[in-house]
Formats: C-alpha cells, structure tokens, sequence
C-alpha cells in the first residue's frame, strides 16, 4: 500500500515539475516574441494571458527564467515603473536600455546617458535632431524642455552644448571630449565634410 502511495506522489511530483517547465517555456516565449517586434516585456506581462501568474509567484518564476542554461539571452533590467525582460538575440543592451528610458519617460536621463556614450564610445558629440528621430521620437517642444533641464541638475553638468559656424547645436560630455575636440568636429560633420568633393 506504501508504495501506491509513493507511486501516486512521485506522479504528482512529475506532473507539479513538466508545468513548471511548461510555465517557464509560456514566459520565454512572451518575452522572445515582444522582442522579435522590438518591444519590451515588462514584469506585469506575466499577469496576464497566456502566462496567468499570481503577484506572489511572479518574482520567483522570473527567477527561475533567469537561471534555465537554455534561456541566456534573457536581460532583466529594473526600471522607474516596472522591470522589464528582453532577449538579446533580438534586442542588445544598449537598445533595450532606450527602450526602458522612453518607457519609464526618462527622457533626462536618456538623453544624458546617450551623449555621454557617444562622447565616451566613438569619441564624438552628439547631432541634437538624433533625439528627433527613431527610436526617441522627441518633439520640438520635448527637446528644448529636456535640453533645458540639462542645466538645473548639478549631476549633468559634464553635458555641453556645441554650435557648429551653420547653426547646428551638438551636445558633448566633457568627460570624455575637450571642449577644442567637440568643437572641431562638430564643424567638421555639418561643414567641412559637407564642402568635400
């Protein structure tokens, strides 16, 4: 009789762990798919259909996600409003780091990680009109209200603004541009480039 028992456990114990796999394979599956459309999962995703998790078991799923050898190219990143989760085959880190800025309208601190990546990466300062453009999307107004944030916050202070002799405004960090560098550059990408045969 013991071992009906057993059997019948060691059953439920196989049963509990294939819908656990199961679970798992719903979440990666979510977050593949937003990704191949180029959108963000965000932690609340899991609420609904198809993965139907409660509050509570949402954390300890995602964590368990994060730990499966075959699920890697998972990034999980903690925003302002929400965590967020996307596969890097898709969507890399810097990429995904965008789109949780302009999810969380960290258009601040958007702007400011972008020049300074800019500055610091290729070294060169930063076109103003990218911040128009996809994936940012600012408006004119939203632009010169984040530009003229820059200066209210003493943290951000390193952010410059640079004007080439045709009136177009590039911003640089000097962290990692001399003012002589910025400045040289700019001119040379909106003019002197521009006058070569």
């Amino acid at each position: 009789m013991n071992s009906n028992k057993e059997q019948q456990g060691h059953l439920k114990d196989a049963v509990e762990q294939v819908e656990e796999k199961e679970i798992l394979e719903i979440l990666y599956e979510i977050i593949a798919e937003n990704s191949r459309e180029i959108k963000l999962t965000k932690r609340s995703d899991f609420l609904e259909e198809p993965a139907s998790l409660q509050e509570e078991e949402v954390e300890e799923k995602i964590n368990e996600l994060m730990d499966v050898k075959d699920y890697q190219d998972i990034i999980r990143i903690k925003g302002k409003k929400d965590d967020y989760l996307f596969s890097e085959e898709y969507i890399d880190k810097n990429y995904g780091e965008i789109l949780i800025k302009l999810e969380d309208n960290d258009l601040l601190t958007l702007m400011v990680d972008t020049v300074r990546r800019e500055s610091k990466i290729y070294p060169r300062p930063t076109d103003i009109r990218l911040f128009k453009k996809a994936p940012f999307n600012f408006t004119a107004d939203t632009l010169e209200k984040v530009k003229g944030e820059l200066q209210k916050h003493e943290e951000f202070q390193d952010i410059k603004e640079q004007k080439a002799s045709n009136g177009a405004v590039y911003l640089y960090s000097d962290k990692f541009l001399q003012h002589k560098q910025a400045k040289s550059l700019t001119e040379w990408v909106e003019v002197l480039q521009r006058q070569m045969p």
